[in-house]
């Protein structure tokens, strides 16, 4: 699952039970700034395992995500995890197209927070991952950029995709 957003208030209360009772068994938490125990706490108390790895852009080198790699892989190999940071977009989006380019035999997700009007926003998500190269030296070069363009040609695609929906559904509304 792929979360909206831990800051909402409302999983604070009855909803973080319901996403429990839904199977989510471990929440993965990006945030920085904003971070805070409470939603440690609460999900402490109904039995949902609880992960901080703080991430952003501007604050966060790539050496420090490549040390929390393991752990976040670990969690995502699992079931029932809900994903999130302040607005469940950008680093929910990064952390999992790194997911994926590490793990090219899985089926490529949409990145929902990257889309912006039919394109698909894949500057940040290239930058982000083509700064992690570096530590990767074992993973052969052309192996790598090939996963990357995998993952972005089907990201790409499917804002295509959406964008045309867009465009199909407004002209049967007559706009």
């Amino acid at each position: 699952m792929r979360g909206e957003t831990l800051a909402r208030r409302g999983l604070l209360g009855d909803v973080l039970e319901c996403v429990r009772d839904a199977g989510v068994k471990v929440v993965v938490d990006f945030r920085t700034a904003d971070h805070n125990d409470r939603i440690a706490r609460r999900c402490a108390d109904v039995g949902i395992v609880y992960h901080h790895i703080p991430t952003d852009a501007k604050v966060t080198q790539p050496e420090e995500l490549v040390k929390a790699l393991p752990r976040l892989f670990e969690v995502l190999d699992g079931d029932g995890f809900y994903i999130s940071c302040q607005q469940g977009l950008h680093r929910t989006d990064i952390a999992l197209a790194l997911y994926y380019y590490f793990h090219d035999d899985r089926e490529v997700p949409e990145m929902v927070g990257h889309y912006k009007r039919g394109a698909f926003r894949c500057d940040d998500i290239g930058c982000r991952v083509n700064a992690m190269r570096p530590f990767f030296p074992e993973v052969d070069e052309e192996l790598f950029y090939r996963r990357r363009d995998r993952f972005l040609s089907v990201n790409r695609a499917n804002a295509v995709a959406h964008k045309d929906e867009e465009i199909a559904g407004a002209m049967r509304s007559g706009v």
